[in-house]
């Protein structure tokens, strides 16, 4: 028996309110424009990638968890539920966002909370502080798992072995409410709260009229109104007064500590929400500047005459109108019997907001006020049963950037792409001549940095085709170059091949640790595995190989170089692109899939459609701040890439290559809107206080807290300048001169501070002042030195001279006075080591400037620097930096590198050799600082896979650093 009325499916009028654009800060729709062009999500291959890779089925730890026990087919890894569905049961990591709440699923049902926030951008769940809606213990269920879910929803089911599912939960992103559908079940919500009293009696609103709440008088109504005593909330519940043949449903209410049971089996729906935070004025977190409690009348008015209409999921669909582009949002309406039919109340986060416009329904409103603020920001309540988001896009142009080349710096384009001009990169070679690593070109190593050469050297061949090179032999040898790289890593006998993943759907990297001998020597695979025989692929057990492609972590950072090479192939090589489309489609198919109807991969594996960007995070790892992202700029490159992949199909009239190319466009907008929202910290953000969050910008986004960190370091450049690579024509959707104003004087002043970024990151530095500031960034860019785009260089590798200066080339020109000057001084212009340094600073060494020092004071003074800046890092206010073992860990290091510095430039004094060289402060920072910050973070110590990581690669450091200095412990 179904739980609720499904709505009539006649078509409705989207969103829209006249209210709301005054409200919001929003236009409404352009005049005069042509019907938008609704966009297909066809099926890109009906191919199973089996036919093209060999398969393989996960083992143990790595196969999906419990909750999945009644689904088949491809499976979600990244979703915003995905720590539900891999935590070990009962483990409070297994927490879900649905937002505005969170939820922990137990045996009987699930608890629901409004999200506390913590000190800085963290939210926290506790547990005493909401609601639970289930079943009775008496209740013989089998629970929780994912009964179903859609690109809005997830739904968690409890299963009794004789009726089937006997409870479901909808948990719709975006609802005030928290719906429970029953099917011959006992209802029941309790708290670990009591009841508030009232002169000396514990009461409870049933539709507006107190009655005692005394563990046996029996209840019944529409409307409960639940004031909890501790953290001074009520809470509305609304259950159905009809009960089918048992007549009506009756409750019995206990106070101490609270639960409301109804007094027999239900089938149908019951609703929670919270209605205000802040009843009374008693709790000082919810409470601040409301002594006597919070208004809260109006919203709770809302909530009650919109409750009966509640959303089971939603579908998504797109529409594309020359360079505007629509998301609609259709939810799936249910009924609960005896309430009336309204339209839906949904809840818009300040990401939704600017999105939001329609003038043809002016009887909608927004609603301002609701109790919830949370990481992503306050909130709105709309009503309405169709959203439509609206994104600006990127103009169909291909490969190129918005604008022409700048005739003025044609010239010296040219010549560092063809010569005689030097590329900066192996003693001056033209980037016409880019050779990637010898491992990749023979198809080993991982499938990041492979892919991230693969990304430059494919990036050359349209830069050269727009300057008018494309007859030219060199050009032709560069395609060929790139093609043959790409093949050796796709046929299915490469050294390091791609596998099937039949477990979850995807595609995944056999693995390959490489030892090359440091490029002098013919690379080999350092563990092999059995050609006939997938399953012994080193890197499926190995979490950690590949930044954890095997378990699903970053695959659209990683694809996304790929797919945009396969995209200039299929432009520049479209024979081979055509034989070797399967192998490449399974490439896009893994992370872009558009469609349900594969039945081979996810639909946009890393996708959260309700907030617009992507998790990057797989199922293995559950941390207790949820699913997470760094690199926004490399997720936008990877919807940008299904857009190039889709363009370049669609001049050879492949049949749904339109289709992908315009949902490329979205998808790049979508990502580009989120990252400006969530990762780009603007003065006046509605989403962070700069009391809180002073950074502008975000390292890593999690589900329940934002950061200044990230995972494979600890230096803010590295946290600026991930989120800026790579730098393409899609870079402009998110590089705004507004915030690039505001970012680029502290990114700036970071890079100048700390020596180290000039080795490898100052080109993202250059790169952005090119926003606002093209000349200074061009000098910026030529100032760097010969060899800085080695391809063995982790930082610049992926990125050339070339894409450099027609990135600057192509900026438009704006007044220099939009930057303003910094007053930091340059690398060159920082004190000596001997001057005093104040406390807390990073001393560092300064060519031409510390040769005259003892190598003793030398080695003190680097070893202090590296001790103060590691201590500084462990000292910070992020609770799993506050662990024993973490501070016992930094400290020890820290005092190690005071000691082997010390040593080390010591010993070289005695050999009569000077400090000063940047060489041998890289060697203690290349054998320390870079091994420690790209090995291990706070973050590890949660997982014990991890903590084991952590030991390895601190070992891994100590010897590195004896490797690159000489020293042993009896030395040091």
């Amino acid at each position: 028996m179904a739980a609720g009325e499904p709505v009539d499916r006649m078509p409705r009028r989207s969103l829209s309110v006249s209210l709301a654009m005054l409200m919001l800060g929003v236009q409404g729709p352009r005049a005069g424009s042509a019907a938008p062009r609704k966009l297909t999500r066809p099926a890109l291959s009906q191919n199973s990638p089996a036919e093209v890779f060999d398969v393989v089925q996960r083992e143990g730890k790595f196969l999906p968890g419990a909750p999945f026990a009644y689904q088949a087919g491809p499976l979600p890894t990244n979703a915003w539920f995905q720590n539900f569905a891999s935590a070990e049961e009962g483990d409070e990591k297994g927490k879900i966002f649905q937002m505005p709440y969170i939820t922990m699923a137990h045996d009987f049902g699930l608890h629901v909370s409004q999200p506390e926030m913590d000190e800085g951008q963290t939210q926290v769940y506790e547990q005493t502080s909401g609601v639970s809606v289930g079943m009775a213990e008496t209740e013989i269920a089998d629970g929780p798992y994912a009964a179903d879910w859609d690109e809005l929803s997830f739904t968690l089911g409890w299963r009794s072995a004789v009726s089937g599912w006997i409870m479901q939960a909808p948990l719709v992103r975006g609802s005030p409410y928290v719906t429970a559908e029953f099917n011959g079940a006992t209802p029941r919500i309790s708290s670990l709260q009591q009841l508030r009293q009232h002169n000396g009696q514990a009461w409870i609103s049933v539709d507006g009229v107190h009655n005692p709440c005394d563990g046996y008088t029996e209840l019944s109504g529409r409307v409960f109104a639940v004031d909890l005593l501790e953290h001074d909330k009520t809470w509305l519940i609304f259950a159905p007064t009809n009960n089918g043949e048992q007549g009506s449903l009756k409750w019995v209410c206990k106070a101490q500590p609270f639960s409301l049971t109804a007094t027999s089996q239900h089938t149908g729906a019951i609703r929670v929400a919270l209605a205000n935070d802040c009843t009374t004025g008693a709790h000082p977190a919810h409470c601040q500047g409301a002594p006597n409690g919070k208004d809260a009348s109006q919203y709770a008015r809302l909530l009650v005459e919109h409750a009966g209409a509640y959303p089971r999921g939603g579908k998504i669909e797109f529409s594309v109108d020359g360079d505007r582009g629509t998301m609609t949002w259709t939810w799936d309406i249910w009924y609960m019997v005896g309430f009336q039919k309204t339209k839906i109340v949904q809840l818009a986060w300040p990401v939704h907001k600017p999105l939001l416009y329609s003038a043809s329904d002016p009887e909608k409103e927004v609603h301002a006020s609701t109790p919830f603020k949370d990481v992503r920001g306050p909130t709105v309540a709309v009503v309405g049963d169709v959203w439509d988001l609206h994104y600006d896009l990127m103009p169909d142009i291909g490969f190129r950037a918005q604008r022409s080349i700048d005739p003025a710096m044609k010239q010296e384009l040219l010549e560092t792409l063809a010569g005689p001009q030097s590329g900066r990169w192996q003693s001056g070679l033209p980037d016409k001549d880019f050779q990637l690593l010898k491992k990749f070109q023979l198809g080993m190593g991982d499938t990041y940095f492979s892919g991230k050469l693969f990304g430059r050297l494919a990036r050359l061949v349209p830069i050269a085709d727009e300057l008018g090179q494309s007859q030219e032999s060199w050009f032709q040898e560069m395609v060929q170059r790139l093609t043959s790289a790409m093949e050796a890593w796709l046929k299915k006998e490469s050294s390091t091949p791609f596998l099937y993943d039949l477990s979850w759907g995807g595609l995944v990297s056999c693995g390959c640790e490489v030892e090359d001998c440091d490029g002098m020597c013919e690379p080999t695979c350092k563990v092999g595995h059995d050609p006939a025989d997938p399953q012994t692929c080193p890197g499926l057990n190995d979490p950690l190989g590949n930044f954890g492609n095997s378990v699903y972590n970053d695959h659209h950072f990683h694809y996304g170089y790929w797919v945009y090479a396969a995209a200039v192939l299929a432009k520049y090589n479209p024979t081979w692109e055509e034989k070797w489309r399967e192998q490449l489609l399974a490439l896009v198919r893994d992370y872009a899939n558009p469609s349900e109807e594969d039945r081979s991969f996810p639909v946009v594996r890393h996708k959260d459609w309700f907030l617009g960007f992507s998790w990057a995070s797989g199922p293995y790892f559950v941390y207790a701040k949820g699913r997470n992202q760094e690199s926004t700029s490399e997720a936008v490159n990877a919807y940008y890439a299904v857009y190039t992949y889709g363009k370049a199909l669609e001049d050879r009239q492949v049949e749904w290559a339109r289709d992908l190319k315009d949902l490329g466009r979205i998808w790049t907008a979508m990502e580009a809107h989120g990252a400006e929202t969530y990762w780009q910290v603007r003065d006046g953000s509605e989403v962070y206080n700069s009391a809180d969050f002073p950074d502008h910008v975000i390292g890593i986004l999690w589900e329940h807290s934002a950061t200044h960190t990230i995972w494979f370091g600890k230096h803010d450049y590295q946290v600026s300048g991930i989120q800026l690579l790579p730098f393409t024509p899609a870079s402009e959707t998110y590089l705004k001169p507004d915030w690039v104003n505001q970012h680029f004087q502290e990114f700036q002043r970071d890079c100048q501070t700390d020596t180290m970024c000039s080795e490898g990151w100052s080109w993202t530095v250059c790169l952005e002042q090119a926003v606002v500031d093209k000349q200074g960034a061009l000098g910026c860019i030529n100032a760097v030195p010969e060899d800085y785009f080695d391809p063995d260089n982790d930082a610049s590798g992926g990125n050339s001279m070339t894409n450099s200066l027609y990135w600057i080339a192509t900026r438009p020109e704006l007044d220099s006075s939009m930057i303003k000057q910094t007053s930091m001084p340059l690398a060159s212009e920082l004190p000596a080591l001997s001057e005093p340094v104040d406390e807390g600073q990073y001393a560092q060494p300064v060519p031409g400037q510390v040769g005259e020092q003892s190598g003793l004071n030398a080695g003190i003074a680097q070893g202090l620097a590296t001790h103060n800046m590691i201590a500084q890092y462990s000292s910070r206010s992020e609770p799993v930096y506050e662990a024993p073992a973490w501070r016992l860990l930094s400290s020890a290091f820290a005092g190690l590198a005071l000691l082997a510095s010390a040593a080390f430039f010591a010993y070289r004094a005695s050999r009569g050799v000077g400090a000063t060289c940047v060489d041998e402060r890289t060697l203690f920072a290349g054998a320390s600082s870079r091994v420690w910050s790209r090995a291990v973070t706070p973050e590890m110590l949660e997982e014990p896979a991890r903590s084991q990581y952590f030991s390895m690669k601190a070992s891994s450091a100590g010897a590195e650093i004896q490797e690159a200095t000489g020293l042993n412990d009896e030395t040091a």
